[in-house]
């Protein structure tokens, strides 16, 4: 991993614009809201995409978990041919997101990847909380495992895994969960602006405190509503960061936003699992924000970015399928 990340530049304009509308005075805040009002109002702003990428086959299957089922929605470009398999976590703080949520950005991730996607539609806190969502996900990658082939995988490869924000997080412990069980072989990871510490005092927490969507006390709010006992946010579970080691993870593509309060806890996270002999790729949006994979349709740069971080995947995935 190089450790030349670009200099930070100005939030891209149409996307300050954005925020400049978002931070007027007046406007609702998170954190004064209810979990299901804070969904009622994320769905409300939700813009449905007009002409969305086309996916050849997408279902949706009902995967038996502790305590119920959760539902998996299969992405397959080429159903006609078998292809590499990728296990897609949403984010949304554990709290909010679901499936229609991500469907835009699964859809671009499938096609330049051309691999089947997973989408997990994991269990959300407060009603589940920690550590409920990441054992959703454990499960839902291990049914994805023993279902490979009939979705339209491979049988017996290994599976890449990834996610966004606490998408990522739970992506990330899955990875480590899976490694230590030694049962299931992962050939890559996948985190985007990942959450990885319980931590709101590192410099990126306080700089972008305010004002860039993602804020601080959002995230105390997030993390309250996931794991409300403080002792178990040690958990490397729920703090991939406080694993005892990082060593035997597979490869990592870890994408970041400059102007993220998660910006430093990521890259950190990135850095130590270089120094645990884990080839990792970092890519830096100098000028973006977090959750920008969630604005690729609004927004010029923002679809750059996810076209950069897509390819970058499709090539990691590619070098390993041939190797």
């Amino acid at each position: 991993m190089s450790d030349e990340i670009p200099v930070i530049q100005p939030v891209d304009r149409e996307v300050q614009t954005m925020l400049d509308q978002a931070n007027m005075p007046g406007q609702p805040r998170l954190v004064d809201m209810t979990p299901q009002e804070a969904r009622d109002w994320c769905a409300e702003l939700f813009i449905a995409i007009a002409d969305p990428v086309e996916v050849a086959s997408i279902t949706d299957h009902q995967v038996p978990v502790d305590g119920g089922e959760i539902i998996c929605r299969v992405y397959d470009p080429c159903p006609d041919e078998p292809l590499a398999v990728m296990v897609y976590i949403h984010g949304g703080g554990w709290v909010l997101g679901d499936l229609d949520g991500a469907d835009p950005y699964v859809r671009r991730l499938a096609d330049t990847c051309r691999c089947v996607i997973v989408s997990v539609g994991y269990r959300l806190a407060p009603e589940c909380p920690f550590p409920v969502p990441f054992e959703d996900c454990l499960t839902a990658v291990r049914w994805t495992a023993s279902h490979a082939a009939e979705l339209g995988g491979v049988a017996g490869a290994p599976l890449a895994i990834g996610g966004d924000s606490a998408g990522g997080n739970l992506a990330a412990a899955c990875a480590l969960a899976l490694r230590d069980e030694d049962t299931i072989e992962l050939s890559c990871q996948f985190l985007i602006y990942p959450v990885i510490d319980a931590d709101f005092e590192r410099p990126s927490m306080i700089t972008h405190a305010t004002g860039k969507l993602l804020e601080r006390e959002a995230m105390q709010w997030f993390w309250d509503h996931y794991c409300p006992e403080a002792s178990m946010r040690s958990d490397w579970r729920a703090s991939p960061i406080k694993a005892d080691s990082l060593a035997g993870l597979p490869p990592a593509i870890v994408t970041l936003a400059s102007h993220d309060p998660l910006y430093d806890e990521g890259l950190e996270y990135a850095r130590r699992l270089e120094q645990s002999g884990v080839p990792v790729t970092l890519l830096v949006a100098p000028d973006l924000i977090h959750g920008y994979t969630g604005l690729a349709d609004q927004f010029t740069r923002c679809l750059e970015e996810v076209t950069r971080i897509n390819l970058a995947m499709s090539h990691l995935m590619g070098r390993i399928d041939s190797s």
